[in-house]
C-alpha cells in the first residue's frame, strides 16, 4: 500500500498521524472530563438531598472548576452557600454566573433570595422588581417578594404577593407556605409572640451614668444616672417612667416622669412624655413633651426610606419658662445599614421674649449585626438652669448587642458653651429587653 502513495504524501503521513492521535486524545479527554463533572455533580446533588450542605458546596464548587461555562452548577453552588449563611460566597457565585448568562431568569431570582436571607432588603426587592417588571407572569418572583416583604415585617405587602403567586400558580407550594406563615404571624403579633412561639419582648430596662468634667471655669464634675422602665403591649402601645438623679454644685435633685407612646402604623408613630421635680433649683420643676415621625418616602435605589419628625417640649425652670420647636428629617440607607438624622434647634424663652435657634446632625452606622457606631455635630441652643446659651458639640459612641437581650452603651461629647464652660461628658449604660 505504502508503494501506491506517492512521495509527497508518505512524507506528510507522520504529520497526518500526529494529528489524528491529537484529535483522538482531545476525543477521549473530553469524554472522560464531561464523565468527572456527572459523577461530581450527582455527588453534590446527593449531598445537598441527604442535607449535608458543606460537602454538597465543596462538590458544587469542584464541579464549577471542571465546567466553568455551566450556570446550573453556578446557581446550585450560590443557593447552598446561602443556606449556610455564606452570602458573600452565594453572591459572588450568582454573579459569576450572571457574567455569563446575563438574562438568566433562575440567577436572578437566586440573588434576590441570598440578598433576602442576608438582610438586605432593600436590593433583593429592586432585583425582584426588575424581573416582575419583565415577566408579569412569573409566579415564583411574587412569591420571593412575599417572603422579603415578610422579612421586613410588612404583613400586608407580603400577603398580597403570596397572593399574586398562588394567581398565577394556584399549586406553588412556596406561596402556600408563605400564607400561612403571614397568618401565624398576624395571630403571633395579637399574643405577643413571635411567628416560631417565642415570647416577644414586652419588657425594656434601660439605666445609665454620666459624668463630666469642666474646663475654662473652674467648676466641680457632674455626676448623673437614670432608670428607664418600659412596657409594650401588642396593640404597639408602649408606657414608660424614668427616674433621674442629677448631682451638681453639691446638691443632688431628682426628676420622675411618665410617658406614652404609639407605633399608629408602620409609618406613623407618635408620644407623649412629661416629669417632675417639684423642689428643683436647676433641674426644671416640670416637662411636657409631645412629637413623633411619618414615614414620607420609601426605598428608592440605595437610599429610603424617609422620615419627617417633630419634637415639641415645654420646660418650666426656677429661672423661666423654656419651649423647643425642633422639626427634623431622617434618611436611611443601604438596607438600613446607615441612616442620617438632621434637626432644626428653636429654643423660646418666654420671660424675655427671645429664640435663639441651631442645627443637629447625626450619623448611624451598622458595622457588624451586633455592632453601631454612631457620632455627630451640633450648633444650636442649649438650656441649663434655665439659662439658653448656643452651645458648640462634638460627640460619639457605640452600641454593642452582647446577646439579643442585652445591649451596652457608650458616648462621649465635648461641649463649648459660648462665653461659658467647657464640658466634657462620658456616658456609659445597658438595656435589657425580655
Amino acid at each position: 500500500m505504502d508503494a501506491r502513495l506517492t512521495p509527497r504524501v508518505r512524507r506528510r503521513r507522520p504529520i497526518l498521524c500526529g494529528i489524528l492521535s491529537i484529535v483522538l486524545w482531545a476525543g477521549m479527554a473530553v469524554q472522560a472530563t464531561g464523565s468527572e463533572f456527572q459523577e461530581v455533580y450527582d455527588q453534590a446533588v446527593r449531598a445537598q438531598q441527604q442535607g449535608n450542605l458543606e460537602a454538597a458546596a465543596a462538590k458544587f464548587e469542584y464541579a464549577s472548576r471542571i465546567a466553568p461555562e455551566n450556570v446550573d452548577v453556578l446557581l446550585r453552588l450560590a443557593l447552598v452557600r446561602g443556606y449556610l449563611q455564606e452570602y458573600d460566597a452565594a453572591l459572588a457565585a450568582v454573579d459569576k454566573g450572571l457574567r455569563r448568562d446575563p438574562y438568566n431568569t433562575d440567577l436572578r431570582l437566586a440573588r434576590a433570595r441570598i440578598l433576602g436571607w442576608a438582610g438586605r432588603h432593600g436590593q433583593a426587592l429592586r432585583v425582584v422588581d426588575a424581573v416582575i417588571a419583565q415577566q408579569p407572569s412569573n409566579a415564583e418572583a411574587y412569591a420571593i417578594r412575599g417572603r422579603i416583604e415578610f422579612y421586613r415585617g410588612r404583613l400586608a405587602a407580603a400577603d398580597a404577593g403570596f397572593a399574586a403567586a398562588l394567581r398565577l400558580e394556584p399549586g406553588n407550594a412556596e406561596a402556600a407556605a408563605g400564607r400561612a406563615d403571614v397568618a401565624r404571624a398576624r395571630k403571633a403579633a395579637a399574643r405577643g409572640t413571635e411567628a416560631n412561639g417565642n415570647a416577644v419582648p414586652r419588657w425594656r430596662i434601660d439605666a445609665g451614668y454620666m459624668h463630666s468634667e469642666f474646663s475654662r471655669l473652674n467648676l466641680e464634675d457632674w455626676r448623673e444616672g437614670f432608670i428607664r422602665v418600659e412596657h409594650r403591649w401588642p396593640s404597639r402601645t408602649a408606657l414608660s417612667l424614668r427616674v433621674d438623679t442629677s448631682n451638681r454644685f453639691g446638691t443632688t435633685e431628682t426628676s420622675v416622669g411618665a410617658g406614652i407612646a404609639q407605633h399608629f402604623n408602620p409609618g406613623l408613630y407618635g408620644y407623649l412624655e412629661g416629669s417632675v421635680s417639684p423642689a428643683a433649683d436647676f433641674l426644671p420643676r416640670w416637662t411636657a413633651a409631645v412629637g413623633g415621625n411619618v414615614r414620607v418616602v420609601e426605598d428608592h435605589g440605595p437610599f429610603g426610606p424617609l422620615l419627617l419628625t417633630a419634637d415639641l417640649r415645654h420646660k418650666s425652670y426656677t429661672a423661666g419658662e423654656i419651649q423647643n420647636a425642633d422639626p427634623g428629617i431622617v434618611l436611611y440607607g443601604f438596607d438600613g445599614r446607615v441612616w442620617l438624622t438632621g434637626k432644626w434647634i428653636n429654643a423660646f424663652d418666654r420671660d424675655t421674649d427671645s429664640r435663639l435657634a441651631g442645627w443637629y446632625g447625626r450619623a448611624d452606622l451598622q458595622v457588624a449585626s451586633p455592632v453601631r457606631l454612631f457620632g455627630g455635630l451640633s450648633d444650636a441652643p442649649e438650656t441649663e438652669a434655665g439659662f439658653t446659651v448656643d452651645t458648640r458639640s462634638v460627640f460619639g459612641g457605640l452600641a454593642v448587642d452582647l446577646t439579643p437581650s442585652v445591649r451596652l452603651n457608650a458616648d462621649l461629647a465635648r461641649e463649648d458653651r459660648e462665653n461659658s464652660y467647657i464640658r466634657n461628658v462620658y456616658g456609659v449604660s445597658l438595656t435589657l429587653r425580655y
